[in-house]
């Protein structure tokens, strides 16, 4: 409460400092304020990883994020402010009744967002126990030192400052990131609810470290589990300590889902230990194709005895007579597991993972592999495949049945990497590349229920040339010639490209977008200085309320820029990441990707190098 009430204190102060300005200086005060929350929000993770972790983190690692948040605000905001102050010198004359409640307004809503961006770099600071001042975001509790109380309840509610500043100011910006500041790293993609991530990292001691450095996780393995336990601890005098296990289903329309993470040497603390919460890790995705993103925290961890014959996950922890949340505790990696940590989450089925997230900064991709879900008849029905990420790893070996049909490999090798998240540098562009690649044949589906638009040509399964495009929930029963593959020249290697589409909204924006998008002038480039441009693209996407799939591929270069052309179907404009999307680019074997770019001097292509796109030989 004492926490709510001085931050409202600051809102009123501010807010009756600004409204004294005038309507004019108010309203230029909210815009400057609005804009460089939605810079600071926007940044300050990057800034903190790349240029204030070798300053601060050699000090204090755990100060680096609300020190960039707080700087990437407030410096701003002051010198924007006292440059408009000195360009202009006399405010407008409105009548005082308008200017009184629209200098109201404007101050209002300055006060709260500046008030809200100091309130989340405050509870990023590692106080004892996530508390300030007697607030914390989620209740702290330490089992062991409670044994005999009642524990929280697993589901319990999170406190919150009153009128929720801090929630006010990220849904601004998150208005924003989708709107004109719109970038490859959309805020609100990355950060459902960055509010309760905060607490949630912060809930623990204030010796347990808050930030790990960018790729200092990485994924091992993904796999669906049937069953976590809770475990319970007796003893009796004289008697070792006995333990029995109850097992617990996951609830009805969820499934539970185990990430095999690996914590490198860069993930430990100042006291060289890999020492963490649950509630420190979360993984963000979406429940439906459709659906905007969200995030959950672990609910179970791999059993602590190394010795245990079953690989048990277990929920809660016993402390005397009562089952604690095992989000509570403090656990590190298994000396066994070689910084490995097995969480177990509590997902919709059919959720579609984006990342995870260690701390604050740490991130890795991750993918469930389709046929390994509990629901796979409907995920399959409902969504596409997925690309998955390459890396330097050598391609498996082809089988007598990749060759089958073709008369040589269908060259379906596929070089698997461990799914760390890769940033991009795009600037305004239509699209970006977002790190999924494969090399292969195969269309994201067989194809049998299909529309043909000009001139096509498919042989023995295998489309050479056209535009095709159907409803996915058709293809299990159509009637037209099958298309299984792409027809791909035996001395060429086929790389699928996943792409993300940036939504421009401003009116620069938009005019270089859609030249982009007119030229199609997309290509890649390998390490040696060659240059592969497009062959073709695929889509799956809803459209008026259903997936549609839309496939344009040249074996033979197009010929001239543009001649690739739009689909017919899906709007390119409107696709996000819940949809597949995908450029088909012909190279060399062997040859390294490190760049793709859409062309043109008013865009800058995007770094491919630390993704280890290497096409099979």
């Amino acid at each position: 409460m004492l926490v709510s009430l001085l931050f409202l204190g600051l809102i009123f102060g501010v807010a009756l400092r600004q409204s004294s300005q005038g309507l004019f200086s108010s309203l230029i005060m909210a815009v400057l304020t609005i804009c460089c929350a939605a810079l600071a929000l926007g940044t300050f993770e990057w800034v903190g990883a790349h240029w204030l972790a070798s300053v601060v983190g050699g000090w204090k690692p755990d100060y680096t994020l609300p020190i960039s948040l707080a700087a990437l605000f407030g410096v701003p905001l002051i010198l924007l402010r006292l440059l408009f102050d000195r360009l202009i010198r006399r405010a407008v004359l409105l009548p005082m009744l308008v200017d009184r409640i629209g200098s109201g307004i404007c101050a209002l809503i300055a006060a709260v967002t500046m008030v809200g961006i100091a309130a989340i770099c405050l509870q990023m600071v590692p106080f004892q126990n996530g508390s300030i001042l007697g607030f914390a975001r989620v209740s702290v509790v330490d089992p062991a030192q409670h044994i005999d109380t009642t524990p929280p309840p697993p589901d319990e509610a999170e406190n919150g400052l009153l009128f929720g500043p801090d929630r006010f100011a990220t849904i601004v910006v998150a208005v924003l990131s989708d709107g004109v500041f719109s970038s490859v790293d959309s805020f609100v993609e990355t950060h459902p609810n960055l509010v309760q991530t905060v607490g949630w990292v912060n809930a623990a001691h204030a010796e347990i470290s808050r930030y790990a450095p960018p790729k200092s996780i990485s994924v091992v393995q993904t796999d669906p589990v049937e069953l976590v336990y809770d475990q319970t601890n007796t003893s009796g005098r004289n008697e070792p300590t006995r333990s029995s296990y109850n097992e617990q289903r996951a609830q009805s329309g969820h499934q539970f889902r185990m990430i095999r993470v690996r914590l490198h040497n860069e993930a430990k603390d100042k006291r060289k230990s890999l020492v963490f919460t649950l509630r420190q890790f979360r993984l963000v995705g979406r429940e439906d194709p459709g659906s905007p993103m969200t995030q959950f925290h672990p609910i179970a961890i791999q059993q602590a005895d190394e010795s245990a014959p079953i690989n048990r996950h277990i929920r809660a922890q016993t402390k005397g007579r009562n089952l604690w949340p095992s989000t509570h505790e403090l656990y590190a990696p298994r000396r066994d597991n070689k910084g490995e940590v097995e969480i177990v989450f509590e997902l919709p089925v059919g959720f579609i993972p984006s990342f995870i997230e260690y701390k604050h900064g740490a991130r890795a991709l991750v993918r469930f592999k389709e046929d390994d879900s509990v629901d796979t008849a409907r995920t399959r029905r409902t969504s596409a495949p997925r690309a998955t990420p390459v890396a330097a790893a050598k391609p498996r070996e082809t089988s007598s049945d990749d060759s089958a049909g073709s008369g040589r490999s269908s060259r379906r090798r596929r070089s698997r990497g461990n799914g760390n998240a890769a940033g991009s540098n795009a600037r305004v562009k239509a699209v970006s590349a977002t790190g999924g690649a494969t090399f292969g044949d195969s269309l994201p589906m067989t194809l049998t229920s299909y529309r043909e638009i000009n001139d096509v040509e498919i042989t023995r399964r295998s489309l050479t040339r056209g535009h095709l495009v159907g409803s996915v929930g058709d293809q299990e029963s159509g009637s037209n010639r099958p298309v299984e593959r792409f027809d791909v020249p035996a001395d060429k290697r086929l790389l699928h490209l996943s792409t993300v589409q940036l939504q421009a909204r401003s009116g620069l924006g938009r005019a270089l977008s859609s030249a982009v998008q007119v030229a199609q002038n997309y290509f890649v480039d390998d390490d040696k200085g060659r240059r592969y441009q497009i062959v073709g693209k695929y889509a799956v996407a809803t459209v008026g309320g259903g997936r549609t799939v839309e496939v344009i591929y040249f074996r033979d270069p197009v010929g001239s820029i543009g001649g690739m052309g739009k689909f017919s179907r899906i709007n390119e404009k409107k696709l996000t990441s819940a949809d597949v999307y995908a450029h088909l680019f012909l190279v060399d074997p062997g040859a390294r990707i490190v760049r793709f770019s859409t062309g043109g001097s008013a865009t800058r292509a995007d770094d491919l190098i630390a993704q280890h796109i290497v096409a099979p030989d």
